[in-house]
């Protein structure tokens, strides 16, 4: 439950009710991906030829990690579980 409670505070006043929802453009702005993250999200989805799609879907993969780890930030580990899954 504590999960959605986050997403729930994240999306406030926001048309989102979970990640699965979020637009590329709102998880660029609302995700809160550490830098070290996200390049570990590029240059994985560089080497394994996968989509913008793809890339997008990990990301929302990542936050919904950490939103279980009850983490403020996406961090390189909510990112390598995410790929683990694809």
């Amino acid at each position: 439950m504590h999960t959605r409670e986050m997403q729930h505070t994240r999306f406030s006043g926001k048309h989102i009710h979970s990640n699965a929802e979020m637009s590329n453009v709102d998880i660029e702005k609302l995700a809160d991906i550490s830098d070290e993250a996200l390049k570990i999200a590029i240059s994985s989805t560089e080497k394994l030829k996968l989509s913008t799609r793809v890339y997008y879907r990990i990301l929302r993969v990542a936050r919904t990690i950490a939103d279980i780890d009850t983490s403020e930030t996406v961090e390189v580990r909510h990112v390598l579980e995410a790929l683990s899954y694809r």
